[in-house]
């Protein structure tokens, strides 16, 4: 029971975490109508002092709260990359994001590719997302992105990396860095599957629809 409830808090505040640095991307202006390409998550303890045993606190105050920033790596006509850390007295997080302009997937780029599960896959309640948990999202981290908007609007890339902390939250790490390839659009209220697969130290995710997959995202524990 003590550890069912401890795994519990440990999810809560994974999801707290996530969208602190999600709220953090919403700030970065000028990238209207673009989707999210990939991502990776760390989410991880604070360094110790191996003579001390303390917490290094990278100038953070004697509080709990997070300390953000955003820093663009890379941008051109075609994508921009970010990198977001968030910082507190105990964690040390960060976000690396790729967004990609639509326009550019018609103008040469390759299809998607399906995976294949392997055998010791485990599947997962399915996902359906509806148009209020998407504004209900979206006023969370203060998204205004107008391809999410609407009856027909995508799910946000990190609602479903959202959903699928929840659902894995069991199987997951404590401390981990998750790597998310979004391959396919999702619409509102259009149903897809998630399963996982274990190889080793690293565990795999599928998101996947009847027809195409939706994401694939890689867990390792660090």
């Amino acid at each position: 029971m003590l550890q069912t409830e401890r795994k519990l808090t440990t999810v809560m505040d994974h999801k707290k975490r996530l969208l602190g640095l999600e709220k953090t991307l919403s700030k970065l202006s000028g990238y209207e109508g673009w989707m999210i390409a990939e991502c990776r998550f760390c989410l991880k303890k604070q360094r110790e002092d191996s003579s001390s045993g303390r917490l290094l606190h990278f100038e953070q105050p004697d509080n709990e709260e997070y300390a953000y920033k955003m820093q663009v790596q890379k941008s051109d006509a075609r994508l921009v990359k970010v990198l977001i850390t968030g910082r507190s007295r105990r964690e040390e997080d960060s976000l690396e994001v790729t967004l990609i302009d639509p326009g550019s997937l018609s103008r040469g780029k390759q299809p998607a590719r399906t995976f294949v599960p392997t055998e010791n896959t485990q599947s997962s309640p399915t996902l359906t997302v509806t148009e209020k948990e998407i504004q209900l999202y979206l006023q969370a981290v203060n998204d205004t992105n107008p391809i999410h908007q609407g009856k027909d609007a995508i799910v946000p890339g990190f609602l479903m990396v959202n959903r699928m902390f929840e659902m894995f939250q069991d199987r997951l790490p404590d401390q981990l860095q998750m790597d998310v390839r979004f391959l396919m659009p999702l619409q509102t209220g259009e149903e897809a599957v998630f399963s996982m697969s274990s190889e080793e130290n690293k565990k795999s995710i599928l998101l996947k629809t009847s027809t195409r997959t939706i994401l694939k995202a890689d867990v390792t524990e660090i």
